[in-house]
């Protein structure tokens, strides 16, 4: 009986012994050749149906380190992609082993970032013979200096076709304005997007919007002295790509402005309108001295008034468009603290098209101890449309001239709707129909 068991162990022994191996390659091998059922990609700046972006090199210096199977490679700098797509369920991938850092998405999926064991040669730095058998889809971002990418190994049976994954956005950037956070990113052809936000670097993001249509969005809920933390999706056809790279910004805390403001952004012509000075984001604040520009083609100033709690101390017209205001508060219980009125601009509608009310430059006072003067990027303007009321003719004057101190009811509902329809036809319509025949565009005489 023993006899027997040794001698089936022995047979067993010898079985094995002579069983190919099937091991698969492991990290940082060199992997000169392809292994069985596989083949080899040498990559060469041309090969066909992988997409390089960026600058790739090839560098035929490396002919000498070990395992190098040709005397060339690509790569070099950050911020480089190789994409393509490869049929089968294998994917080996060498790259130069001594320093670089390469990352992956597979299928729309951030696999995160490879690199090499330190040896100085070509080795194995990603492997997987486990996909599922057909087509996927493979973005390769360079993330560090001196990565130099040598071969791609596929199943023997595979191809490699031009890419077909939802490319991941580039380049996110997050810049804070007094509007809030403009994002801006590079357009993924025929794709919409999604943008998510954090407090914490890495997440967990929140959804913030979706269904983006242009590479660029304004995020206007944030909170003073807060980091926010962006990341920003591509989805075509129902996928979604992996992350962009994630952009952080700083909120400050608002430093002190001088404001022009108003409710409204477009008036007709002989309206008249309100515009606002306002301080913002001030402390103990009991003094201004500010000047204001207007476009004196398009607006008449009729009058400056200041609200309650505030005194104007001097109100001097430097040029025809320009004046200078000197703002006092009214007592210790009125200083600006906040955000805060100064005085109330009125002002007519005298031509068609846009302009400008600016605050040109201003300085501050608290209630006796300091001074400054506001940085001029914290000096704002605010841009008024004027519209034509009505487009008039002559024949439009000469009707109401006719009609000069008879009832307004005599006269087209036009005229009417524009001069009312109660009382006489007096001088003063008539000069309103003359100035409005100035700005109308239908009147050839205009022209």
């Amino acid at each position: 009986m023993k006899k027997w068991l040794l001698s089936f162990i022995s047979a067993v022994l010898c079985f094995v012994l002579v069983i190919p191996s099937t091991f698969a390659a492991n990290l940082n091998d060199v992997l000169l050749n392809p292994e069985a059922g596989w083949k080899r990609v040498d990559l060469k700046t041309n090969t066909p149906n992988i997409t390089y972006i960026g600058s790739w090199v090839l560098d035929t210096t490396a002919q000498n380190y070990l395992g190098k199977t040709n005397g060339d490679s690509i790569g070099s700098s950050k911020d480089l992609k190789l994409r393509f797509d490869f049929t089968g369920n294998k994917l080996s991938i060498r790259s130069w082993l001594v320093k670089g850092e390469y990352s992956l998405i597979i299928d729309d999926v951030n696999l995160g970032k490879f690199s090499g064991g330190g040896a100085t040669q070509y080795g194995v730095t990603y492997f997987n013979d486990s996909f599922s058998n057909g087509r996927h889809s493979v973005e390769l971002s360079v993330t560090q200096s001196s990565t130099y990418i040598d071969t791609i190994d596929i199943s023997e049976n595979g191809e490699i076709l031009p890419f077909t994954g939802v490319q991941a956005p580039l380049n996110l950037t997050a810049n804070y304005t007094k509007a809030g956070v403009g994002l801006q990113w590079d357009v993924v052809s025929n794709a919409t997007y999604i943008l998510k936000r954090s407090t914490s670097m890495g997440g967990p993001y929140t959804t913030i919007a979706e269904n983006l249509s242009s590479p660029s969005y304004t995020d206007a809920n944030v909170q003073y002295n807060t980091t926010y933390y962006y990341v920003m999706f591509a989805t075509k056809d129902g996928r979604i790509s992996a992350s962009s790279n994630e952009a952080s910004v700083s909120v400050p805390v608002p430093s002190m402005s001088l404001d022009i403001e108003s409710t409204v952004t477009q008036v007709s012509l002989f309206d008249t309108f309100v515009v606002q000075a306002v301080l913002k984001n001030a402390s103990n604040i009991y003094a201004e001295d500010f000047n204001v520009q207007y476009d004196d083609t398009r607006f008449k100033l009729i009058s400056v008034e200041p609200v309650d709690s505030v005194s104007i101390a001097s109100n001097t017209e430097i040029t025809d468009n320009t004046i200078r205001l000197i703002t006092a508060s009214n007592g210790a219980n009125n200083g600006i603290n906040g955000n805060g009125v100064l005085v109330n601009l009125h002002f007519k509608a005298i031509a068609v098209g846009s302009g400008k009310i600016d605050a040109l430059k201003a300085r501050v006072a608290d209630n006796g101890y300091n001074e400054i003067t506001l940085p001029l990027v914290d000096v704002g303007e605010t841009t008024i449309e004027v519209t034509p009321v009505a487009d008039f003719s002559l024949k439009d004057l000469g009707a109401a001239s006719y009609q000069l101190n008879n009832n307004k009811s005599f006269l087209s509902e036009l005229l009417m709707n524009f001069l009312g329809a109660v009382g006489l036809v007096s001088q003063l319509d008539l000069t309103k129909i003359g100035e409005a025949l100035l700005s109308s565009l239908s009147y050839e005489f205009n022209h």
